[in-house]
Formats: structure tokens, sequence, C-alpha cells
């Protein structure tokens, strides 16, 4: 499982035109998978309607593919152990 940490935006005041929680989850491989195969729908639709928003998506997906990249890796390495 990998600790993730989460950032909430919401609405705040005139003063502060967002605020921001973080909470620390643990995400299974199961989790960080399905949401890798709902962000590919959805950035299908964005690629459709809005294509420059295509690099902001991948910036944000980076953290959910290194760590998939790492546990398929740490996995081949465990088979040889």
């Amino acid at each position: 499982d990998t600790r993730v940490t989460v950032t909430t935006a919401y609405g705040g005041s005139a003063r502060n035109c967002f605020e921001e929680s973080e909470k620390e989850e643990v995400i299974s491989t199961s989790g960080i998978k399905e949401i890798l195969g709902m962000w590919q729908i959805f950035s299908q639709f964005v690629e459709q309607k809005h294509q420059q928003l295509q690099q902001v998506m991948l910036f944000c997906l980076t953290h959910f593919c290194n760590t998939m990249r790492g546990r398929k890796k740490q996995n081949s390495l465990d088979m040889f152990s």
C-alpha cells in the first residue's frame, strides 16, 4: 500500500480564494489501478473538449504512474529473490 497526500481545495472567503486541507490516505494497488482507469476515460473526454488541459492532466497523474512503475519493478525483483 502507498501513502498518498490528498489536497482538497474549496472556495473560501473573498480574502482567501481557495483554502486547502491535506490528509494522508493509504491506497492499495487495485485502488491506484482503478483511479488510473477512470482517469483514462476522463482524459479522453478532456482531449476532445479541451486539448490545452492535456499537459495539466499528465502532470497530475505523474505520482500514481510512478508508484505503479515502482511496484511493478519491485514485484519483478521479488520474483528473483
